[in-house]
This record gives structure tokens, sequence and C-alpha cells, in this order.
């Protein structure tokens, strides 16, 4: 409703333009409008139009380009208000609106087409032969065997690839306010790699763009405000690195066949707990997986740093599932929550659902 609602406002606003060049050709037409306009600037004002009219029937058409036709047309449009400020003034407002609508969908497409080439390029990635065989799967320890037979792996089509919608909330710090999120996520599994691309609400009608990425053991986090500013970025350094590899790592719980892959390795603690290995080049990070006594995935703790720079410590981190459900024949993790165990005390700082998760798409 809101988006035909400001359709039409950039519609309504865009042929109100139309007064400016009938006063240039008709002075005595429009008598509320008391300064004079030359037929130059009343060309103008038919230019504001005929850009707001076009950035109008774009959005409406749900077509590209929209929003720098809307930019520049709202840049036209607030110059020719302000040489005629005192019957027009208002108009600032609707410029204002429109403006800051343009802006935000400009940088919503830009950050898509950013996170879109990022997937493409991790699809890209050669395929690997698949090490799921039976020789493989004599070689797990107990527990991750009974876990693949009760997830439905061991007969289920390798996964090759994995892409999964989730929502939830989340928080930054352990005294602050739940946010709301959306979330999608692709995978690649003979590669690990991944991207996962979240919208935040941080507050109402603020919100933000956050990506995650894997590519090659190099992990990369970006936020940006309303898809435009950036306001926090880490990349090219052990926390990132590592912190992207877990999450991998502790992630395969919705893909269970890639603990048959080989740069993965297994060892059982005790029944029940087994440490696993993820190894990408010459870096390597390792986690603990807890089954319940049927066989279903219970957690995934590691120690990961946290927090950022000179600051930054390891410190444990837990994924818990609180669900499971079923998805293309696998029945995986469809709900969980993240945990820091803090010296100050466990700061849950993330609760998800998983609504949809396809393989080989």
């Amino acid at each position: 409703m809101m988006k035909v609602v400001f359709g039409i406002i950039l519609l309504l606003h865009g042929s109100i333009h139309l007064l400016g060049l009938i006063k240039a050709f008709r002075p005595q037409s429009i008598p509320q409008l008391t300064r004079n306009i030359q037929i130059p600037e009343g060309l103008l004002w038919l230019v504001a139009f005929l850009l707001l009219f076009a950035a109008a029937i774009l959005y409406f058409l749900k077509k590209d380009g929209w929003e720098p036709v809307a930019i520049i047309g709202v840049i036209l449009s607030q110059l020719l208000v302000t040489i005629n400020w005192e019957e027009a003034k208002f108009g600032t407002l609707l410029n204002l609106l429109i403006l800051a609508v343009a802006l935000s969908a400009y940088g919503y497409s830009a950050f898509s087409a950013m996170t879109a080439k990022e997937v493409s390029v991790i699809n890209s990635a050669p395929e690997n032969s698949s090490s799921s065989s039976k020789n493989a799967m004599a070689a797990l320890p107990a527990s991750v065997q009974k876990w693949l037979k009760v997830t439905g792996a061991t007969d289920h089509t390798a996964v090759t690839t994995a892409y999964l919608e989730q929502k939830g909330r989340m928080k930054i710090n352990p005294n602050g306010r739940w946010m709301r999120f959306y979330a999608r996520q692709h995978f690649t599994v003979y590669e690990p790699a991944f991207v996962w691309r979240a919208r935040v609400k941080a507050f109402p009608l603020v919100y933000l763009d956050g990506r995650d990425k894997l590519v090659n053991g190099k992990g990369e986090m970006l936020i940006k405000l309303f898809s435009l500013i950036k306001v926090a970025e880490a990349k090219g350094n052990l926390e990132t690195d590592t912190g992207t590899m877990l999450r991998f790592l502790g992630e395969i719980c919705w893909f269970p066949t890639a603990a048959l892959e080989p740069y993965i390795s297994w060892k059982e603690i005790v029944p029940g707990e087994v440490k696993a290995v993820l190894a990408i080049k010459d870096q390597r990070v390792s986690g603990t997986f807890s089954f319940d006594r049927k066989g279903q995935l219970r957690s995934f703790e590691a120690f990961r740093y946290y927090g950022s720079g000179e600051k930054a410590k390891q410190e444990k981190w837990v994924i818990e599932i609180t669900e499971h459900k079923d998805f293309d024949g696998m029945l995986v993790p469809s709900a969980c929550k993240v945990t820091w165990k803090l010296p100050g005390g466990d700061f849950t700082w993330l609760e998800l659902e998983i609504t949809s998760l396809q393989y080989n798409s």
C-alpha cells in the first residue's frame, strides 16, 4: 500500500510542474502564480514534469532505472522551487521525500547487484568430485554416521549448492534491543564458500543491509545504513577469516552431506560429542558438534573472536538447535539461537528460523 501511495505522490508532484509551463505560455491563466515565468524557464518546468512522470511510470512498471531519473527530476524541481520560493516552497517537502526514497532504492539496487555478483563468483567455481562414498562414510565417527542416517543424508544426493531463506531477530550488544531481520544465504559445498545477505529493521523506517561472505578461506563483513552509508566493515584479518570459516563449519547442519567432504576431518571426543576441523588452504578452524541419543544435532560450539582489532578475544560461541524440519528430503535444524559465553554472562544475540531451503538448484 505504501508503495502505491509513493507512486501516486511521484505522479502528482510531477504533474504539478505543468503549471509552470502553462504560466510561461499563458500568463493570465493562473493568477495564483504572481511571478512572471519566461518561456525558457517554462520549458524547464516541462522537463521536470517529464522526468518525474517518466520515473513514476518506470516505478509502477517495476523497471530498473527509475531512481536516477527521479533524482535528476527532483534536483531540477528543487532548483525551480528555489527560484519561485514564495509560491512553491512547499514542494521542497515532496522533493525531500522523493529524494530519500529514490536514494534508498538506488542503494538497495546497488547492494543487491553487488551480492548477486558475489553469488555468481562462488557458483562459478569448478565443481570438484564429491567424496560421498561408502568408504568416506565408514571412516566417520559413529556419532556422525548416526547423524547422517537420521537426517536422511545417506540416501540423499550429495549437496553441491544450497540456498536458504531465514528470518528472526538479533541484537548487537548484551544490553541492546532486539531487531527483526530477514536474510538469504547461498552456499557452495564442493568449494566451501557462502554469501549471506540480510536486511535488519533497526528502528521504524530505519534499516540496515548486511553482508557476510567466505571465499577461498577469506571472510568479509559489510553493513550499510539504508543500503548506502557504510557503518561497519571487516576484512583482511584473522578474526574475520576464521569467524566466517567457523560459520560455514557450524552451518553444514543445513546440508549434512558436507560432512563427507575432504576439507573436514572428524574425531570423536566422547559418545555424542565430535570435534570437526575445517581446513581451507593453510587456515584451520575447529568446533564441537553435540548430538542427542536419537542422533539429531543438538549444538555446535567453538572459540571465535569476539570484538575487533586489539580488543578482539576468543570466546565460546554456541549454536543451539531448538527445532528440526524436513527440507527436500533431509531432516535438518529449522530454528536455533546463537550465544556468546562471555565472562560477564551469556549473550544470546541471534534467534533465527529457516523458512526455505533448496539444494542443487
